[in-house]
């Protein structure tokens, strides 16, 4: 049996061991501590680069920058990222020109940072932009196999699209937008034809602004062009009078403030929904539209006027149609006798659909009844 003055001498070695053990265990915990950060570190740095690809494509394009100074392997990845959306982008410098010029060096230090053998997926930019630089990120683009571009932009006078845009193979969404008046993007029709290869892959091509200079041509849009678009806009284009679409993958069709004279389609039975608006204007010399969609299934008419000569065929599987007639008194459009045979001709050919909206303002024709 132990003593009382045992126990008080084995008292100090007990306070020892447990400060002993109490240490022992607090480095162990640090360890293991080190232990996790570590292998969680090691986790996401090891994973495919498919994978952390998409993770950075989750993130705004100033993320995307910050991940460079983490390491190395985050440093080659920012240079690798196959989506760079721009269109989003904002800078703190209130010139806009110092903001334009900002925005050029940051987007062509990372295409010329970019290896050959990494092709960009997506490449979108909305905002200012000069000529010069415009046509050299194309070019960059187009040796990276870019799959869907879209720019949104600002630039004073016109800007001819360089050809090699016109070969590439790898584009499958091409929109071209620029809200500028005094802005236009030059669609070569002449050359593009005449190379006889077109965008082989593209499938959704969106024109806002567009010139269309020499247009020889009325077979613009062709089988042979474009062999797999499937959706085609075209907002407010010039210079584009005679509008041939004959794209056999075809299945929405939109054109608006587009003047033209002649429209034939014959998309075939794909084609779906068809929107024409604010675009077709009769000429004495040369005025008539063709149709063939026998599978159309929504149909729009709005703003337009009646052809002379038409062929539209009687559409079965139509489900709605929208036809809007306006016209004002004293103007020299005003509807006469003869537009409006025309017009009850035209809609005698979609007496089929299931829905038909007639939309009449300001019509004065009870004078010629």
């Amino acid at each position: 049996m132990e003593t009382r003055k045992s126990i008080r001498r084995r008292k100090p070695l007990l306070k020892e061991e447990a400060a002993v053990e109490t240490c022992r265990a607090s480095k162990r915990k640090k360890l293991l501590l080190k232990e996790a950060v570590e292998d969680k570190e090691d986790r996401l740095s090891n994973l495919p680069d498919g994978i952390l690809h998409h993770i950075l494509s989750l993130l705004p394009v100033k993320s995307i920058a910050k991940t460079s100074v983490l390491s190395t392997r985050w440093n080659y990845l920012w240079a690798t990222v196959p989506c760079l959306d721009f269109s989003e982008f904002s800078m703190k410098e209130k010139r806009r020109e110092r903001k334009r010029e900002a925005m050029e060096l940051i987007i062509k230090t990372v295409l010329a940072a970019r290896h050959a053998n990494f092709n960009i997926k997506v490449f979108r930019f909305k905002g200012q932009l000069g000529v010069t630089c415009l046509g050299d990120w194309i070019q960059q683009l187009v040796r990276h196999s870019v799959e869907e571009l879209e720019l949104d932009v600002v630039f004073g006078g016109r800007f001819n699209l360089p050809p090699c845009l016109f070969d590439c193979d790898s584009l499958k969404s091409l929109t071209l937008k620029t809200h500028h008046l005094n802005s236009w993007f030059q669609f070569c029709s002449y050359d593009f034809t005449r190379t006889g290869r077109g965008l082989r892959s593209l499938q959704t091509l969106i024109l806002k602004h567009v010139r269309f200079i020499y247009n020889t041509s009325a077979a613009l849009f062709s089988a042979s062009s474009f062999p797999a678009l499937k959706r085609l806009t075209l907002n407010n284009c010039i210079e584009i009078n005679r509008l041939n679409i004959g794209c056999p993958e075809l299945e929405g069709l939109q054109v608006e403030r587009t003047k033209m004279n002649v429209l034939e389609i014959s998309a075939g039975e794909k084609l779906k929904n068809l929107r024409v608006i604010s675009s077709f204007r009769a000429s004495k010399n040369e005025s008539w539209v063709k149709i063939f969609a026998p599978k159309l299934e929504t149909f729009c008419w709005e703003n337009n006027e009646f052809p002379e000569e038409y062929s539209v065929q009687s559409f079965t599987f139509l489900k709605k149609c929208s036809i809007c007639i306006t016209s004002s008194c004293g103007y020299r459009s005003n509807i006469n006798a003869a537009k409006i045979n025309h017009a009850i001709s035209f809609l005698s050919s979609l007496v089929s659909t299931q829905k038909l909206y007639i939309n009449i303002t300001n019509l004065c024709a009870a004078k010629y009844c």
